[in-house]
């Protein structure tokens, strides 16, 4: 049994698909299928059931998919170990983000990351909260920089990285732009553009707000979103980082709007080295990033990212 049938192993048990592990693995589909056959012949067992449309694990597999994540965590914990003896760590770390984190100086921690490991390479992922949660209890992120969404999934470990307060966003020409703050009461006939159905952000706002409200925009792309808010086009509430970003008319809510929390997300147990150093990285980062200046949000939508 091979340290690399084992990882082709877990990646397709928790894929249930060939092509997409393979397509993880950057390998063949017939290189992992051919790898998979290997280790069932050296365990003298079948791990999959496979027909034309679905493959599943097996009794066996179920047995043997707690062992060999333990086996890669311990390959893993053996590298970094033995890299850190150096001061260097290698190897490549899976990172998921969100789009609005203003407070939190993300392209700086990871400059400061490469220069201190160069050995050391990151790839970056935007996607759902919830996405990321799962990938990384499944072991497909190492990593991840979320909303709290309350439904966290098990073999999940959550580190408070930032919290703050949403707020009312409007154009110059607004009605409400010269207001400290507002009731909600006062936004029943206002024109809203909104986050995507199904991301943290619209999920808050459904639950304060209602859903009867009027929104004429659902969008994946948070500079978008104000873009069109300073176009009159309608209001927003969003974190107060990014309405103080985009140096826009900024209006406190009275009611219990709840607080937006950040958190790191990394897996249950004992983590690498190398997970460890990102964390450390990004909690420098808040710390600086609170010392500078800030700069108004480009308008330019740039890349489309599914949440906030």
């Amino acid at each position: 049994m091979e340290l690399r049938q084992v990882e082709h192993f877990v990646a397709v048990a928790q894929e249930l698909n060939f092509s997409r592990a393979a397509e993880r693995l950057h390998l063949g589909q017939s290189a992992v299928s051919s790898s998979i056959r290997a280790l069932e012949r050296d365990l003298n067992t079948v791990l999959f059931i496979r027909d034309s449309r679905t493959v599943q694990l097996t009794h066996a597999g179920q047995v043997f998919l707690p062992v060999a994540r333990r086996l890669l965590a311990t390959a893993r914990e053996a590298l970094d170990n033995v890299s850190a003896v150096s001061g260097l760590l290698t190897g490549t770390i899976r990172i998921g983000i969100i789009q609005t984190l203003e407070r939190i100086d993300i392209p700086g921690a990871l400059a400061d990351l490469r220069k201190r490991h160069p050995g050391l390479s990151v790839h970056l992922r935007d996607e759902q909260p919830h996405t990321m949660l799962t990938d990384v209890a499944r072991g497909r992120l190492d990593l991840a920089v979320v909303p709290a969404i309350g439904d966290e999934p098990p073999g999940v470990q959550l580190q408070p990285l930032h919290r703050e307060d949403f707020v009312l966003i409007t154009s110059t020409t607004h009605r409400l732009a010269d207001r400290v703050t507002v009731d909600l009461d006062e936004l029943t006939d206002e024109v809203w553009v909104e986050f995507l159905k199904g991301s943290t952000l619209r999920q808050v706002n459904d639950e304060v707000l209602g859903t009867s409200r009027t929104v004429v925009a659902d969008l994946g792309q948070m500079a978008l979103l104000v873009s069109l808010v300073q176009a009159d086009v309608g209001i927003a509430i969003v974190p107060r980082c990014v309405a103080e970003n985009a140096g826009m008319p900024t209006i406190g809510i009275r009611q219990a709007f709840p607080p937006r929390e950040i958190l790191l997300a990394y897996p249950a147990g004992p983590i690498s080295a190398s997970t460890s150093a990102v964390i450390d990285a990004f909690l420098s980062a808040k710390r600086r990033r609170g010392t500078r200046t800030r700069t108004p949000m480009n308008p330019d939508p740039g890349n489309p990212g599914p949440d906030t």
